[in-house]
């Protein structure tokens, strides 16, 4: 075979080509991981932006709830307060607390409404109120 001016002997030539074929497959490989990871990063920060969106919005739900039970405690222990004529005491007050989570805002409002104090504070004594 005869040499032109300026190219390559065919071993040197194939020896160019499998190296540039190499570098590629080399090059493909490490822009696959450079997508890998950058994919990865960006869902970890897509899945932390959620979990911190719903974090508040979970921590936002259960403080309206919280809120909502503590005014309708304090606006109950005031109801019972006038029926009694007097101030709760700290033990009546938990027992309210209690009474109201166990048997729930329609009998407490039943039990407010229809008892005189004197029978309303018998019933927050009783350990057995119902």
């Amino acid at each position: 075979m005869r040499e032109i001016p300026g190219q390559l002997p065919e071993d040197v030539e194939d020896d160019v080509i499998m190296e540039i074929q190499e570098w590629f497959k080399s090059y493909q490989a490490e822009q696959r991981q450079l997508g890998l990871d950058e994919g990865k990063q960006l869902g970890l920060d897509e899945g932390k932006r959620l979990g911190l969106d719903e974090g508040k919005r979970l921590g936002l739900d259960e403080g309206k709830r919280l809120g909502l039970d503590e005014g309708r405690r304090l606006a109950l222990a005031r109801l019972f307060e006038k029926r009694l004529g007097r101030t709760m005491t700290d033990e009546e007050r938990s027992t309210l607390a209690e009474r109201l989570a166990r048997l729930g805002e329609e009998r407490m409002d039943e039990v407010v409404l229809t008892l005189d104090g004197e029978t309303l504070a018998a019933w927050l004594a009783n350990p057995d109120g119902r």
